[in-house]
């Protein structure tokens, strides 16, 4: 599993879909502090002006609905040693890139993810993030608010994403650190809490339990996706 030292290019991969408000954002940051990276928008078939906000900012790539789906049609599309999976309202932090660099020197290394911070800075949300960072160092598992990354050519022998509407990240994940070692970057993302600030934590932590025990239990993700859909600001 091993592969040669250190990979000099790479690609980030954002899902969209409905995304107008804050996509330009999110590639400006990541343009200014990326700029050798390839950047690709994998858009599913959004009905506000994402695309033509995202098109002057980066590749953009038009395919089915799906977020699995979505991240497969952009590594497709990729050409970078390295692909990098974050959230359309993940914004990468300063050192995050070189930090993902710096653990890919190590040939056995084969993906990971950075830590997580919300944009909100409620002691509740901090603690929730804490506890995200905790799991994802026992059970390195990540999500793609955690801006997942994984060696080009090991995602490909691995198949990718399974073409599911959530949990496609979880699965991957899992998938990866059987096949070989991860790590979890010390550097931190900041994801939006719009979904916090929509559904209060309560209810978002409940029905976030509710859908990881329906994936424990082997239901297919398109049969509760329903219970997580989008949240907009």
């Amino acid at each position: 599993m091993a592969e040669p030292r250190g990979p000099t290019t790479y690609t980030v991969i954002i899902p969209t879909l409905n995304e107008a408000s804050i996509i330009e954002r999110t590639l400006r940051i990541t343009r200014e502090r990326v700029p050798e990276a390839e950047l690709i928008v994998v858009d599913g078939q959004s009905t506000d002006d994402t695309i033509a906000r995202a098109r002057p900012l980066a590749r953009v790539i038009s395919t089915r609905r799906g977020r699995g789906i979505q991240l497969n049609a952009g590594a497709r599309a990729a050409s970078g040693d390295v692909l990098l999976f974050p959230h359309a309202d993940t914004i990468l932090g300063p050192d995050c890139v070189q930090r993902m660099l710096d653990a890919l020197e190590d040939p056995e290394v084969l993906g990971g993810a950075s830590r997580l911070r919300f944009d909100d800075p409620r002691p509740a949300y901090r603690a929730l993030a804490r506890m995200v960072t905790k799991s994802a160092l026992v059970t390195h598992t990540f999500t793609g608010a955690q801006a997942l990354f994984v060696r080009r050519t090991v995602f490909l022998a691995l198949g990718g994403f399974r073409p599911w509407p959530l949990m496609e990240d979880l699965e991957f994940s899992a998938r990866l650190a059987r096949y070989g070692p991860t790590v979890l970057l010390d550097a931190e993302v900041e994801t939006s809490a719009r979904r916090l600030r929509s559904w209060g934590l309560a209810r978002t932590q409940a029905t976030a339990m509710l859908v990881g025990a329906l994936y424990a239990a082997r239901v297919p993700p398109h049969r509760f996706a329903r219970l997580w859909p989008p949240v907009r600001e």
